[in-house]
């Protein structure tokens, strides 16, 4: 009897499944490496952004407080980063984050992906902690903030790309595991015929 975590002794398809699901998680590895380097920057940008713009209260800051600021951003911001990158580490978001939209829809952005961006929107809270905590001005009492994909090319890197090409990689492992569920469906239905039959 083979061994069924023997690769060696599997069916060629599903060596052919492994080749998909490794390029579902290349692309993830791409993008993951995207995001922890735009996340990190991108809060720094935001703070810098909102202090230009705050005015009279950026005035009345003295070079104490924004020294303070400037520090707790870059420390929040890596740890935001790293923070993110760990929860995207789960392979199985990669391989399975697809399966609540319908097959044909039309993915534009890794934004679109729930199940992904939802742990990259941390980022925001992120943002908007380091305001309260620094009293930038507000509209009563909250603050605008919202992530979107970047779509500039980052360390030779392109979001749209990528993204494009984990879509791509991981429908073609969700066709694959649907023709394997009907392989196997069949296989069940002829052991049950012929003991069906060999039963008379």
């Amino acid at each position: 009897m083979s061994d069924a975590r023997d690769p060696s002794t599997q069916p060629p398809l599903d060596l052919e499944a492994e080749a998909i699901r490794l390029r579902v998680l290349s692309a993830a590895a791409d993008i993951r490496k995207l995001l922890a380097e735009d996340l990190g920057d991108y809060v720094e940008r935001e703070i810098r952004a909102r202090f230009l713009a705050s005015g009279e209260y950026g005035e009345s800051m003295d070079a104490a407080r924004i020294k303070a600021l400037r520090a707790a951003t870059r420390e929040r911001a890596q740890q935001v980063a790293a923070e993110v990158d760990r929860a995207l580490s789960d392979d199985a978001l990669w391989t399975e984050s697809l399966d609540f939209l319908d097959e044909d829809a039309v993915v534009r952005s890794l934004g679109e992906v729930e199940p992904l961006w939802r742990h990259v929107r941390v980022v925001e809270s992120t943002v908007v902690d380091l305001l309260a905590d620094f009293g930038f001005p507000s509209n009563e009492g909250s603050w605008a903030v919202e992530y979107k994909p970047p779509v500039r090319f980052i360390s030779h890197l392109h979001l749209p790309t990528l993204t494009e090409r984990w879509v791509k990689a991981s429908r073609e492992l969700r066709a694959w595991q649907k023709m394997s569920d009907e392989r196997r469906r069949l296989a069940r239905e002829r052991t049950l015929r012929e003991k069906w039959e060999a039963a008379e």
